[in-house]
């Protein structure tokens, strides 16, 4: 019994150390510049990991390898746009981040996100933490300017959109053009991140529901005070919401039906918000307007994506530029990778591939 019991033991240790010393081993190695890089076989079981749990089901040999490409690539660019002094700058990262904390300003009437709830919006919407999203950040700069570098005639191929091809855009899309259905709003908002200060919170939003009592006066007057400097709570009298999905995502679906059930100039309950780190709190609503959705003429004035208003002409030209840049991109891409990949300058042991 003795002796069965050592040679199974034997058996799960060697086994387990197997397997341990297969993720240790190197798959592939890049070297364009001075520098050798190299991919491990648990590097590449992590990329596959993501992917198959996006993807619900497991990846072939093919897909696997697909995937190391596109590993072995990325080396590839980041090692040449070293070489050539074209690595992003950690101001350049930071920039992007700061667009990205002016974009949530506008989505949310004017309100800036703190550090930590950009921080937590990040988590939420790419899984990554601030540090690991600066990182990729930084890949993808310097990526951008790389490509822009040696590839800058192939942008320099990229026009503006002609006055014939928006309209042709229109009138073969213009019963997807709808303005949804969406209001315009005042709101008091009584913020909290912890469960402690929920509470509080809370406890200070009933506090203004009562004091307001259903008049809309006595609302006004504390919406005023709340854009005051120093205000325990905040309030803007600016608010425009659609009823559409990204609305929900924001706010959640309770909040948006029940702004979209009220009377024009009458005021809400105490409504909690959940659904985003950057708009959590208690709200307290007053709806001013409400606008039915309607189908857009070319020159009607819509919010575009960057916040700004313009026209559905203006946002027609932007996404048909933006298409053909992005076909440009992809062209180029390619172009670059073969040239990159070009030589002895990467090796693949696909024998691990089956691990």
């Amino acid at each position: 019994m003795r002796k069965r019991l050592l040679t199974l033991l034997l058996i799960l240790v060697c086994g387990g150390a197997a397997f341990t010393q297969t993720d240790l081993q190197t798959i592939a190695t890049v070297k364009l510049a001075a520098k050798t890089e190299a991919i491990s076989v648990k590097q590449l079981k992590a990329e596959v990991a993501t992917l198959e749990k996006a993807e619900g089901r497991s990846l072939t040999i093919a897909e696997r390898k697909q995937v190391l490409d596109r590993m072995i690539n990325e080396k590839l660019v980041l090692q040449a746009a070293e070489r050539e002094n074209l690595v992003a700058t950690d101001g350049e990262v930071t920039r992007q981040i700061e667009d990205m904390r002016a974009q949530a300003t506008r989505a949310n009437g004017g309100k800036t996100p703190t550090d930590s709830e950009l921080a937590a919006a990040i988590k939420q919407q790419t899984g990554m933490d601030l540090p690991a999203f600066r990182a990729e950040a930084k890949k993808t700069i310097t990526f951008q300017k790389y490509l822009a570098a040696k590839k800058r005639s192939t942008f320099d191929e990229l026009k503006e959109p002609t006055d014939a091809e928006v309209n042709r855009y229109y009138n073969l899309h213009e019963a997807e053009l709808v303005q949804p259905e969406r209001l315009k709003f005042a709101a008091i908002l009584v913020q909290y991140k912890t469960d402690l200060e929920r509470a509080k919170s809370r406890e200070l939003a009933n506090s203004l529901y009562r004091e307001i009592n259903g008049s809309a006066n006595a609302f006004d007057q504390k919406v005023a005070l709340g854009q005051m400097q120093g205000s325990a709570y905040l309030a803007d009298d600016t608010g425009e919401l659609p009823k559409n999905e990204y609305a929900i995502q924001q706010f959640g679906e309770p909040f948006v039906n029940a702004v979209f059930s009220m009377e024009q100039g009458k005021i809400s309950n105490v409504l909690e918000v959940t659904a985003s780190p950057t708009a959590r709190g208690f709200y307290i609503v007053k709806v001013m307007g409400k606008y039915p959705k309607e189908f857009l003429k070319i020159n009607s004035i819509i919010s575009l994506p960057n916040g700004a208003k313009g026209t559905v002409r203006d946002y027609i030209a932007a996404m048909i530029y933006q298409e053909a840049q992005q076909r440009l991109i992809v062209q180029a891409t390619q172009e670059l990778v073969d040239e990159l990949r070009e030589g002895k300058t990467f090796t693949v042991n696909e024998a691990y591939l089956n691990y």
